[in-house]
């Protein structure tokens, strides 16, 4: 189960666009630093894609007249490699080693985006897990008790 700090911070990284929207809007968005992955969706908010900031470089760099105006749902994946509440952060970041991505989709049951999940906040969080955990251990051993 995904913990809450998890989820808030990928609640933070969420932005969404609609597939109809022009990939002029989208690179818009990726000039806020914070963006990380577009999630694409359709009019029911439910996801049909990703767009990273790769896509919109690649497809911008070679564009020509109006094939700047084309649609997000022309560049953007398909094939989306996602998560869930339901996964434990060690499965996510598993996940996220065996495909390369340094972000993923938070996705709800029925297809709604709710989080961008983070290699460095899935990393931060493991780390300060485990710092609570050999707190906890170094107590009991020295006759501290649990706290």
């Amino acid at each position: 189960m995904i913990p809450e700090a998890l989820l808030n911070a990928g609640r933070r990284h969420l932005v969404t666009i609609d597939g109809k929207a022009r990939l002029t809007e989208a690179a818009r968005l990726f000039a806020d630093p914070a963006t990380r992955l577009l999630v694409v969706c359709d009019q029911d908010n439910r996801m049909i894609g990703v767009l990273s900031r790769t896509d919109i470089v690649s497809r911008i760099g070679r564009c020509k007249g109006g094939s700047c105006a084309e649609p997000v749902e022309a560049a953007m994946t398909r094939d989306v490699v996602s998560c869930s509440t339901a996964d434990k952060p060690t499965d996510i970041l598993e996940r996220m080693k065996a495909t390369g991505h340094k972000n993923l989709p938070l996705i709800e049951s029925d297809g709604r985006p709710i989080g961008i999940v983070a290699a460095p906040d899935v990393l931060e969080f493991l780390l300060e897990d485990r710092e609570r955990e050999e707190s906890l251990l170094f107590d009991y051993v020295m006759g501290i008790g649990y706290r």
